[in-house]
């Protein structure tokens, strides 16, 4: 859809009038809008241009959840019939209060970065208290293993066709028998907690956690595994800061209903978070043609790294 299309459709079925629509963001997945109200309320439409399948309303009634709890989330607004999003044959639509911040780079050498994972990780701990032994009604194709069940599927064409694939599919197979013989408690797993995915505040406060599309139902211990992972050694980064790592899990832990120790079992989940990146990386390319070396993924060197 395009914007004015959007437009057109927020206006039918929200309690909105429109003044203004400006992107604020149009990627592989999603296009956000930021919208102006004749009220002059501001808003953020994302209109989602993956399968409007039931994992849209799935993330919209949590974050729903959340906002009623007073976690740190961009509100959703519902429709005029009190649904939380906008289901249409061709996109999903969900509406957010607009959240004014900052957002912040990874930087090793910037104190801010430092002190932004302190405040991350005590913001992730609250999000795994609030959800904990809560469910919702809304069923979801997505879980922890989607990633590494799209690569099995293409276990043929990796192996043959992509260097260091067999060994790829092999550890795929390994760590995904393991995760899942799992049982334990669940949690909201974010699945994605970066740095970009929060607003800070001018004190680098976490404002506000967004982009819950990868969200799921899960362990903590992934969730916590994966983020760790993320701070420690940000994008494209290859060293480890060990300063971000204590502040953020030791931040996480003074919050925490149930404080997680980095033992066998973290590692393993953060292990397998690295595996899962780098299977949507492999997956995303071969379905692109593309094939590129399995060492030359950012995420594998990471799981690399954390398997030493």
């Amino acid at each position: 859809m395009n914007k004015q299309e959007i437009i057109d459709q927020v206006e039918r079925f929200y309690p909105l009038k429109i003044k203004t629509a400006e992107p604020l963001f149009d990627g592989p997945d999603n296009l956000f809008l930021k919208i102006t109200t004749t009220d002059d309320q501001l808003y953020a439409v994302r209109s989602s241009k993956r399968s409007t399948d039931t994992g849209v309303e799935f993330e919209a009634e949590w974050i729903s959840y959340l906002s009623s709890r007073g976690l740190t989330v961009p509100k959703v607004l519902p429709t005029k019939t009190g649904a939380a999003c906008l289901v249409l044959p061709q996109t999903a639509i969900t509406v957010f209060e607009f959240i004014a911040g900052r957002e912040l780079s990874a930087n090793e050498h910037n104190p801010q970065f430092s002190q932004a994972a302190a405040e991350a990780g005590s913001a992730l701990a609250a999000l795994h208290n609030a959800t904990a032994g809560h469910r919702i009604n809304r069923p979801r194709k997505r879980t922890i293993f989607t990633e590494l069940q799209r690569l099995q599927d293409k276990a043929a064409p990796v192996s043959q066709t992509v260097p260091g694939g067999s060994r790829l599919v092999k550890e795929v197979n390994d760590y995904l028998d393991r995760a899942q013989s799992w049982s334990g408690p669940k949690v909201l797993v974010h699945n994605d907690y970066h740095i970009g995915n929060l607003i800070f505040d001018s004190s680098n406060r976490v404002k506000a956690i967004i982009d819950f599309d990868w969200a799921c139902e899960g362990p903590a211990l992934k969730d916590l595994g994966h983020a760790l992972a993320l701070w420690s050694r940000p994008g494209q980064a290859e060293q480890f800061f060990a300063e971000v790592w204590d502040n953020f899990l030791d931040h996480y832990n003074q919050t925490a209903d149930q404080p997680i120790n980095y033992d066998s079992d973290l590692k393993f989940w953060l292990q397998f978070s690295c595996l899962s990146d780098t299977c949507t990386w492999i997956t995303d390319n071969l379905e692109q043609d593309i094939i590129k070396p399995v060492s030359s993924c950012y995420s594998y060197r990471r799981f690399q790294y954390f398997s030493n």
